[in-house]
């Protein structure tokens, strides 16, 4: 799975738990979907009522743009992988990272206008605990060393065990003979992700300390536009390489499942999909 900065390999995964947690517990996760979305942004500062009302107003909103707008497509492809036939479907993998990548990328320009507005009602006191909050996340990071190259590996293995297990399919040997293959072919760019995103978080920063300035909203739209396309050229390239490497590993695993690991599989993503039309029937009613 890959990231876009933050990006396709985080939300995946956030969206594989989302769904795994809809599955144990139903559609009744996703009714305080908006809640969790809330909770995470009160987590940056102490804010005031009225600004914790805004904040779930906003998340509420989201949810319900989420299903109006990107459920019925997540579906089809969800549905499209139940049948499983890559070879007549040769670029399902591909249009499933696709589709990530757009909604991740909606995502981020649909709280654009929001957060712009919100950014407004700070006072300095709020701007510096966000700040110390971002630099509260860098520490801990800063505090794990640097990974081997075998660790790097080995976090690559641990991260495909978990994710088909959410599919409801255990790994074999020879799957897992794939998923070493195509970790060594894996970039690791870790470190040059968290100088990323390290600058990308300081210039937010600075921007909300400017927020009664002229072209506040120009200058904090641009940055937040500019998060989708960070890093160097170099760096977007061994992005997309390693993007490459993954899409390849999960068609492989794909195409190699036994009758046992595919009949499990299948029952795993009908659930999701019950899931997915309780979910529609209920919010779009």
């Amino acid at each position: 799975m890959n990231k876009k900065k933050h990006s396709t390999i985080l939300f995946s995964i956030f969206l594989s738990v989302f769904l795994t947690s809809c599955a144990l517990t139903g559609a009744y996760v996703f009714e305080r979907f908006d809640r969790y979305i809330a909770d995470y942004f009160k987590n940056f500062a102490e804010f005031s009522d009225e600004q914790k009302i805004e904040i779930d107003r906003f998340s509420r909103e989201y949810q319900h743009w989420l299903v109006t707008n990107r459920f019925s497509a997540i579906r089809g492809l969800i549905s499209r992988l139940k049948e499983l036939d890559l070879e007549r479907d040769n670029n399902l993998i591909s249009e499933i990272d696709t589709e990530l990548s757009n909604l991740w990328s909606e995502t981020g320009k649909y709280f654009i206008p929001s957060f712009t507005e919100f950014s407004k009602t700070l006072n300095s006191s709020q701007v510096i605990e966000i700040e110390d909050y971002f630099k509260s996340l860098e520490t801990k990071e800063n505090l794990n060393k640097k990974r081997s190259q075998v660790e790097f590996q080995d976090q690559i293995l641990e991260r495909y065990k978990k994710g088909f297990k959410r599919l409801n399919i255990k790994l074999n040997d020879a799957q897992i003979e794939i998923i070493k293959s195509g970790a060594n072919k894996t970039i690791d760019i870790l470190e040059e992700w968290r100088l990323q995103r390290k600058n990308w978080t300081y210039t937010l920063i600075d921007i909300l300390k400017k927020r009664n300035q002229p072209k506040f909203d120009e200058y904090l739209r641009n940055h937040f536009y500019s998060q989708l396309q960070m890093g160097s050229e170099n760096y977007r390239n061994k992005l997309d390489k390693n993007k490459k490497v993954t899409i390849n590993t999960i068609e492989q695993i794909f195409k190699s499942l036994t009758r046992e690991q595919r009949n499990r599989f299948e029952k795993r993503i009908n659930l999701y999909l019950s899931i997915i039309d309780k979910i529609l029937i209920k919010e779009l009613k």
